[in-house]
C-alpha cells in the first residue's frame, strides 16, 4: 500500500503470537506441525517461525486480514473480531447424572422441562455477563426427585417440598431470572467483609464497573440479587465446613432462610467455622479500670449491644427538650418524647419561644424566615453544591 512496503508472511508480530501459543501448549506444541514440518532442532524459536507461517495461513482462511489488489488499492478492511461470537455456550443443569437417593436405584435423570417452557436467563460467570442461558432440571422417574444445579427438590410425606442446598453446586439462582457462578458470590462475601460493605453499596459498585459497560450484554443487579448471592454463599460455605447438607423448606422467603440455617447450622449459637477466631476488628479485650483511674472514672460494667445497620444515617434517639433522655415517640421525624410532644408539640421549635407553629412547618409566623432558611440550606441541593465546592 505504501512505497518501499512489503508483506511478510512471518512478521515480527505473528511470530510473538507463534511464541505465545508455543508456551502455552507446552510440549502439546508439536502436534501444530506434521512430521515433516518438524525442524531437526527444536531450540529457541525453532516452532515458532513454522507455527507462525500456519498462524498467518489460518488468519487469511477466516478473512481477518485485510485484502488489497494487484495494484495496492484496499478492497476490504481487517475485521473486526468478537469475543462473544466465539464465547463458550452454556447451559445450567444439574451436576449429577443418577439420583442420589440412598433408597432408590441408580436411575438415570431424565429432562424435566419441556422445551417450549424451558427458561432462558441472565448468567453472571465471574464479571462476564451471558444472555439467554437455558436452565434444565432433571427428575428422576423412580422417586420423582427434582434435581437443580444448585439444590435438590425432596417430596415430603406431609405434602411440603423441601430444598436441599448443595454444597458442590457451581452455579447459584439469585433471582427470578439471574443466575451466578460461585466466584461471583465469592466475590461478594470477600468485598462484604473486606471492605465493610452493605448490599446496596456492593451493587452500586457492580452495577456502574461491570453491569453497564456493554449495552447488548448489560445486566443491572438490584440489592435483593446480592444479599440473596451472600446468603447462599454463606450457607454453603458454613454447610461444607460442618461436612452436612442444609435442608429447608422450599418456601421460605430469605429472611426465614437466614433464621432456619442458623437455628440448624448453629450448634447453641456458635457457627463453628467461626469458633475460636478473634481479631482485632470482631472483638477488642476487656480492660477493667486500674487503681489509679477507677476514681476518677465512673465505669459500670453492663452488656454491650451491637446493632447492625445497613447503611442507614441515623440521628439522635431521644427527646429534644433539655436535660430529657427518653425515647421518642415518633423515631422517624419526631422531636419530643411522649410527655413533651404533648406539652409542646404544637409550639414553635425555636429555644424560648412559645408561640403555635404555622401549619407545614416548625416554626411560629415570627420565626417562619428562619425555618424557611434552615429548610433551604439543609436541602439535598444545597449539600450537593456544599460538596462540590469542598471538592
Amino acid at each position: 500500500m505504501c512505497t518501499g512496503a512489503k508483506k511478510q508472511t512471518t512478521s515480527g508480530w505473528i511470530k510473538c503470537l507463534a511464541r505465545a501459543l508455543e508456551e502455552h501448549l507446552g510440549s502439546k506444541a508439536k502436534t501444530l506441525l506434521k512430521h515433516k514440518e518438524l525442524p531437526k532442532n527444536i531450540d529457541n524459536d525453532a516452532l515458532a517461525n513454522p507455527i507462525a507461517v500456519k498462524l498467518d495461513a489460518m488468519a487469511s482462511v477466516l478473512k481477518l486480514m485485510p485484502v488489497f489488489s494487484k495494484s495496492g488499492k484496499l478492497r476490504n478492511k481487517l475485521g473486526t473480531i468478537s469475543q462473544h461470537e466465539v464465547t463458550a455456550v452454556y447451559i445450567i443443569c444439574p451436576a449429577s447424572m443418577e439420583c442420589e437417593d440412598i433408597n432408590c436405584q441408580p436411575f438415570a435423570l431424565a429432562q424435566d422441562t419441556r422445551s417450549r417452557d424451558i427458561p432462558k436467563v441472565t448468567f453472571i460467570k465471574g464479571t462476564t455477563i451471558h444472555k439467554k442461558v437455558q436452565v434444565l432440571s432433571g427428575k428422576c422417574s423412580h422417586c420423582d426427585a427434582i434435581y437443580y444445579a444448585d439444590h435438590e427438590g425432596n417430596d415430603q410425606t406431609l405434602g411440603r417440598k423441601n430444598k436441599i442446598y448443595l454444597n458442590s453446586a457451581k452455579y447459584i439462582k439469585v433471582g427470578c431470572s439471574i443466575w451466578v457462578d460461585r466466584s461471583f458470590s465469592n466475590a461478594v462475601v470477600n468485598g462484604m467483609y473486606s471492605f465493610h460493605a452493605s448490599a446496596a453499596a456492593y451493587t452500586d459498585y457492580w452495577n456502574n464497573t461491570f453491569g453497564q459497560v456493554d449495552l447488548e450484554y448489560s445486566a443491572k443487579l438490584e440489592h435483593r440479587h446480592i444479599w440473596q448471592a451472600f446468603v447462599q454463599e454463606s450457607v454453603r460455605y458454613i454447610a461444607a465446613d460442618q461436612d452436612v447438607y442444609l435442608e429447608l423448606n422450599e418456601t421460605l422467603p430469605i429472611d426465614e432462610v437466614t433464621k432456619a440455617a442458623f437455628i440448624a447450622l448453629g450448634k447453641n449459637g456458635v457457627i463453628y467455622a467461626a469458633n475460636g477466631h478473634e481479631c482485632a476488628e470482631c472483638t477488642q479485650p476487656y480492660r477493667p479500670p486500674t487503681d489509679e483511674t477507677s476514681n476518677d472514672m465512673d465505669v459500670d460494667q453492663a452488656d454491650v449491644t451491637m446493632h447492625v445497620v445497613d447503611g442507614i444515617v441515623m440521628g439522635p434517639t431521644h427527646c429534644a427538650f433539655q436535660n430529657c433522655e427518653s425515647d421518642l415517640l415518633n423515631a422517624r421525624g419526631g422531636s419530643f418524647c411522649a410527655i413533651h410532644e404533648t406539652a409542646y408539640g404544637s409550639k414553635c421549635r425555636v429555644i424560648g419561644c412559645s408561640n403555635d407553629k404555622v401549619h407545614l412547618t416548625q416554626a411560629c409566623q415570627q420565626h417562619k424566615s428562619e425555618w424557611n432558611k434552615h429548610t433551604h440550606n439543609r436541602s439535598p441541593g444545597a449539600l450537593a453544591g456544599v460538596r462540590r465546592v469542598l471538592r
